[in-house]
């Protein structure tokens, strides 16, 4: 993301209150974390910060990391998916090797390009193929 095109806390911490069904405005986020609103104006400005403490609440309230209200990196709901398929996967992840899940990759990364969604992007196991086919 550029400067121009990156999102603010606050639209961040607004989304996850979204996603919930929960009031969403800064005098309800203010009421919630029983802080003043003029706090939560500050979250709109690029580059303000939100204390870990009102963070981690939040976090706790919507499902939201705390990785993802600050940075917007990294999953942005922690632990299993919520349908059935993805938490079935999510468990057996563990379990599979390395190539195993470069397998479950390249499938799902070609199911995503036969349904139009995505370009295709190579997975690490492609290109160490295309690497050991062509030495330098």
């Amino acid at each position: 993301m550029t400067k121009s095109t990156m999102r603010t806390v606050w639209v961040r911490v607004q989304e996850a209150f979204r996603d919930k069904g929960l009031p969403h405005t800064q005098k309800a986020v203010a009421q919630f974390l029983n802080i003043k609103q003029g706090s939560i104006s500050d979250w709109n400005k690029p580059g303000k910060g939100i204390r870990l403490e009102h963070a981690q609440a939040i976090g706790k309230r919507t499902g939201v990391c705390v990785e993802w209200l600050y940075t917007e990196r990294g999953p942005k709901y922690a632990g299993p998916p919520e349908d059935a398929l993805g938490a079935r996967l999510w468990k057996l992840w563990p379990k599979l090797s390395d190539t195993a899940r470069l397998e479950a990759y390249d499938a799902a990364n070609a199911a995503l390009i036969r349904e139009g969604f995505q370009k295709a992007a190579p997975s690490e196991s492609s290109s160490k193929a295309a690497e050991n086919a062509n030495p330098r």
